[in-house]
Order: structure tokens, then C-alpha cells, then sequence
């Protein structure tokens, strides 16, 4: 088949620029930042609370079950059996409603951090702030009482958090229960796994790390102040959240 003439060109006119390409629309990258601060203040959280409000975990729900099964075989389990107990019900509290008020919201490429995902995660500053105002109340000495009532903020904390970075859909992104991070990048690191997702991997496994170390400081060092870490973590994620959001808009409205 022969191709149909072109038409003739007018002499003395310019050639016609060559047609731009459509402006490709790049994925914004995954907030790794951001899951680093949750690991960091997940890490504080369950030392604190580990440490200093009855022995249990508030985001590590299967040493809470351990905990739990121990005090059980007791014969008096009612003083060691109350805080794991607590803590698992608050947890699995903080994911329910975060869950129920993110039904709807996922993250895409185009969009890996919606605002209401920002929103849940103020829920969870919020709660780390009421720590901090219990924790202040009582000089840094709470009582039984006190104690049960602080790991139950603390867990809600943990189980919104969770179920907030449950909804970003991404690989990797765990900022609370870790052993699967953890086995995930042994295996990973076994058979090459993705350069990227292991190092995902490797910086909220150290977060945690760091974190309970910098509660461990705090503890020791500026007690009143203990639960200030994971407080300033939850808040700056936030912030970073509200930023991710306002860039997000102005970009869909540009493009």
C-alpha cells in the first residue's frame, strides 16, 4: 500500500516544532520518613510502657498474649494479668475504630498518603498527648490505677496507628508488630530481595530500636519527661502529613 502524498510545503516557512511529549506523571515516593517516626515512637511507646506502667506492651500483641497465658497459670493472676489484658483490648479498640473510619480511604501511586489516613494518625497523637498530661498529672509516679488507665490511651495509640498504616497499602511499611519485618528481611537479605524494601525494612526495625533506647534515656535521665518522645514523633508525622496533602493539591491543581 503506498503511503498519500504530503502537501507541499509553503517555501520560506519554518518546519512545524516537533510535537512536546505529554508530562508523565511521577509517583511521589513512599513516605518512608514518616514510617520512621511511627517506628521510632512505637518503640518509646511500648518501653514506657513496658518499663514503667505494669510490664505490658502496647503495640507488640503477641508478647501481650505470652504475658497474658502466664499470668493465667498463676495462682493469684489478677495484679499480672490486668495490664496485658487491658493493653490487648485497647489495641485491638484503636484498630477497629481507625479501621471503620478508613473503610474508604487507600492510597494509590498517584496519591500514597491520603488526608484521611493524617486524621487517623492525629487520633493517635491525640492519645499520645493524653500520656503525656497523665503522666505529668501523677509527677512521673502513677499509680495502679493510673498505670492501667495510661497503657489503655497508650494501646489505642498503637492500634490506630496500625491501622492507619495498614491503609497505605504498601510493602514493608509495619511500624508496630515487627517480627514479620523482621523475618521478612532475613529472607529478603537470603534471596536478594528488593534493594529498596529491604532498606525499608532495616530503617523502621532500627527506629524501634532507637526509639525505646531514646525512652530508656529519658526514663533514666528526664523521667517527668518520659513520654515526650513518642509524642513529638506522632505530631511530626502529622505535620508531615498535612504538608504531603497541601502539595498534593496544589500539584493536581497545576497539572
Amino acid at each position: 500500500m503506498t503511503e498519500p502524498p504530503r502537501p507541499p510545503e509553503t517555501p520560506g516557512t519554518p518546519p512545524a516544532p516537533p510535537a512536546e511529549p505529554a508530562p508523565s506523571h511521577r509517583s511521589p515516593p513512599p513516605p518512608t520518613p514518616a514510617l520512621t517516626l511511627l517506628a521510632l515512637g512505637s518503640g518509646a511507646t511500648d518501653a514506657l510502657s513496658f518499663a514503667a506502667l505494669g510490664g505490658a506492651f502496647t503495640s507488640v500483641m503477641t508478647g501481650n498474649l505470652v504475658l497474658t497465658g502466664l499470668a493465667a497459670g498463676k495462682a493469684r493472676p489478677a495484679g499480672d494479668l490486668i495490664p496485658s489484658v487491658i493493653a490487648i483490648a485497647a489495641f485491638v479498640t484503636g484498630v477497629f475504630l481507625v479501621s471503620r473510619l478508613l473503610r474508604t480511604a487507600r492510597s494509590s501511586p498517584r496519591d500514597p498518603w491520603p488526608p484521611r489516613i493524617t486524621a487517623a494518625l492525629a487520633i493517635t497523637a491525640f492519645a499520645q498527648a493524653v500520656v503525656l498530661t497523665g503522666w505529668l498529672v501523677t509527677a512521673g509516679q502513677p499509680s495502679t490505677a493510673a498505670q492501667a488507665g495510661l497503657i489503655a490511651v497508650a494501646g489505642l495509640a498503637m492500634g490506630s496507628q496500625s491501622a492507619a498504616v495498614n491503609a497505605l497499602c504498601l510493602p514493608a511499611a509495619a511500624t508496630t508488630y515487627l517480627t514479620g519485618t523482621l523475618a521478612m528481611l532475613t529472607s529478603e537479605l537470603a534471596t536478594a530481595g528488593a534493594r529498596e524494601t529491604v532498606r525499608r525494612r532495616l530503617t523502621l526495625l532500627l527506629a524501634v530500636v532507637v526509639g525505646a533506647s531514646g525512652e530508656a534515656v529519658l526514663l533514666t535521665h528526664a523521667h517527668r519527661l518520659a513520654p515526650v518522645l513518642q509524642l513529638t514523633a506522632a505530631v511530626a508525622v502529622v505535620m508531615l502529613g498535612v504538608v504531603r496533602d497541601l502539595r498534593h493539591r496544589r500539584s493536581a491543581r497545576t497539572g
